[in-house]
C-alpha cells in the first residue's frame, strides 16, 4: 500500500511539472510556410498561446496556473496581457481498470480538460 502512495504522489508531482505549455507571440507553427495563410505575411504578430491541465486536485491545478502565467510572464520579459481565456477538452484517452482478475476489467474513456489562454506582450 505504502508504495502505491509513494507512486501515487510521485506520478501527481511529475504531472503537475508537464502538463503546462506556453508558446510566445509571434511563434506560430505554420511562419514561413508555402501553405501559410495570407494574415500571417502582413506584419502583425500573433499572439502567444498557453494552456495547462485543468484536472486534479486544487493545488495542482493551483501550481499549473500560476506556471502559466509564471511562462506568459518570461516569455514578454515581463508584463503581458491576456486576450482570450478559454476551456477546451483534449483527444479521449481509455483507461483500463483492471480488479486484479483477469476475467474482470472494465475501459473508461476519459478526456483531459484544459484551460488555454491567448496573449500578447505589454510595454
Amino acid at each position: 500500500m505504502r508504495k502505491v502512495i509513494l507512486a501515487s504522489i510521485g506520478a501527481l508531482a511529475l504531472s503537475a511539472c508537464t502538463t503546462v505549455s506556453v508558446k510566445p507571440p509571434g511563434s506560430h507553427q505554420d511562419v514561413g510556410s508555402k501553405w501559410a495563410p495570407v494574415n500571417l505575411d502582413e506584419g502583425k504578430v500573433l499572439p502567444g498561446r498557453a494552456s495547462y491541465l485543468n484536472e486534479g486536485a486544487s493545488f495542482v491545478t493551483k501550481s499549473r496556473r500560476n506556471d502559466t502565467l509564471k511562462g506568459m510572464y518570461k516569455a514578454c520579459n515581463g508584463k503581458y496581457r491576456i486576450i482570450k481565456e478559454y476551456s477546451s477538452e483534449g483527444d479521449m484517452a481509455a483507461y483500463n481498470m483492471n480488479s486484479g482478475s483477469s476475467l474482470i476489467s472494465s475501459t473508461t474513456f476519459h478526456a483531459s480538460r484544459y484551460v488555454n489562454f491567448l496573449f500578447e506582450c505589454v510595454d
